[in-house]
């Protein structure tokens, strides 16, 4: 009897330890979850304020995000390796870069580094109800006192389209295109030659005209911004003559 006892007992523990080391292996576990590899990716932007966030995502879709730092520096930590696709959110009057490709595979993986244009400026208005997209646009001062544009379509003799600003440095702001000398104001060279002005000494109609400067980018001394206006002037025959100017628009002029 004592014998039979004794073989139950050391059964019953043999079956345990067993059970017990099976469950505790967890390279034997199928629902065990495999461990994750991760590593960094870094990478650059120049210039440093160019880009404000950087986007990674995943074959998944996942997303992850990271801003530069002042020297243009970013960094995703303990990314699981594998592809993924970079995106940039640009700053203002900057190029959207193209989407980058990049596989982490490293304890550290360095992404390319990342050459951000500035937008190239543009001017666009309608002439009495005619479209004009400028080619060549021009930026001057004078007597340091006025920031003056300046914008043909390249034909000769024009036509050509000028905004004189108050001022050497041009500030967000609405102002009317009225003044009679040094202020605001705007003028129209058509391709006839006509010269019209909203500062003319013509007494028979009130000068009109309105300049909205909507972004001033002082560290890339770029302005841009709307305007519209009537401009007149007195044809051979002595009568007066106007020029309508709407929906203008330029962006990322040089100052």
């Amino acid at each position: 009897m004592n014998k039979a006892v004794c073989m139950m007992a050391l059964t019953l523990a043999v079956g345990a330890a067993m059970t017990s080391s099976s469950c505790g292996d967890k390279n034997n576990d199928p629902q065990a979850p495999a461990q994750v590899r991760t590593a960094t990716l870094v990478g650059q932007i120049t210039p440093a304020d160019a880009v404000t966030l950087v986007t990674a995502t995943d074959t998944r879709g996942h997303l992850y995000t990271a801003a530069p730092n002042s020297a243009g520096v970013y960094s995703f930590p303990d990314l699981a390796v594998g592809d993924y696709t970079l995106s940039y959110a640009p700053a203002p009057d900057y190029a959207t870069p193209a989407p980058l490709q990049v596989t982490l595979a490293a304890s550290v993986t360095t992404a390319s580094e990342i050459r951000v244009p500035i937008v190239s400026p543009s001017v666009s208005f309608y002439a009495n109800g005619t479209l004009v997209r400028p080619t060549h646009l021009y930026v001057s001062t004078q007597g340091g006192r006025r920031f003056i544009f300046s914008v043909s379509s390249g034909a000769t003799p024009g036509p050509t389209l000028s905004l004189y600003l108050d001022g050497r440095t041009p500030a967000v702001g609405t102002y009317p295109l009225t003044s009679s000398l040094y202020g605001f104001s705007a003028s129209y060279l058509a391709a006839d030659n006509q010269h019209y002005f909203t500062n003319g000494d013509i007494d028979t109609v009130p000068p009109s005209g309105t300049l909205v400067i909507t972004n001033v980018n002082t560290n890339l001394r770029r302005v841009s911004g709307t305007f519209e206006f009537t401009g007149y002037s007195t044809n051979s025959a002595g009568a007066t003559v106007s020029a309508r100017i709407t929906n203008g628009v330029f962006a990322n002029m040089v100052y």
